[in-house]
């Protein structure tokens, strides 16, 4: 498994972009995402991102630095392959995408494991391997599409 490290530099960049980005969508009156603890705060936010960065180095790849416009995927690989990064802080945690109807799925969904500043990335499934009925876990909170980390591939840093 491959630990990312984010230095100094990326850790401010993290934070001015999460507060961006979560004082912009309140803006919007749109939810953020509430977790098991029932925090709905910025902590989600900067995991969310950081993990989002934490990827985007590994990769050698520039992150999303728009806090205003919605994009349906995180990262953009050189073969323009599109990219949802999830995260968790759970060792042993699932690759978990919410069940909503999307206009533009990404190509493929990667999961990374940690908290900022430290993740670990765990590998990446297809969007049309894990957007099945099969798949699709309902005793959840919110019902979303689920994929092990033995489900997932790894895909080559830096190609």
């Amino acid at each position: 498994m491959e630990k990312i490290i984010l230095n100094d530099i990326e850790r401010l960049w993290v934070m001015e972009m999460a507060r961006n980005r979560y004082a912009y969508d309140r803006k919007l009156g749109l939810e953020a995402t509430v977790y098991k603890d029932g925090v709905d705060n910025i902590d989600n936010e900067v995991n969310a991102y950081g993990a989002e960065v934490a990827y985007c180095k590994l990769f050698n790849l520039y992150p999303d630095l728009e806090h205003s416009y919605f994009m349906p995927f995180d990262a953009m690989h050189g073969d323009k392959s599109t990219v949802d990064v999830k995260t968790t802080v759970l060792t042993n945690g699932r690759l978990l995408v919410k069940k909503k109807e999307r206009m533009n799925l990404p190509d493929e969904y990667a999961l990374m494991i940690g908290s900022y500043p430290i993740y670990t990335y765990i590998g990446h499934i297809e969007a049309g391997r894990l957007i099945r009925p099969e798949n699709l876990d309902t005793k959840l909170k919110s019902p979303a599409y689920a994929a092990r980390q033995s489900e997932l591939h790894k895909r080559q840093a830096y190609d």
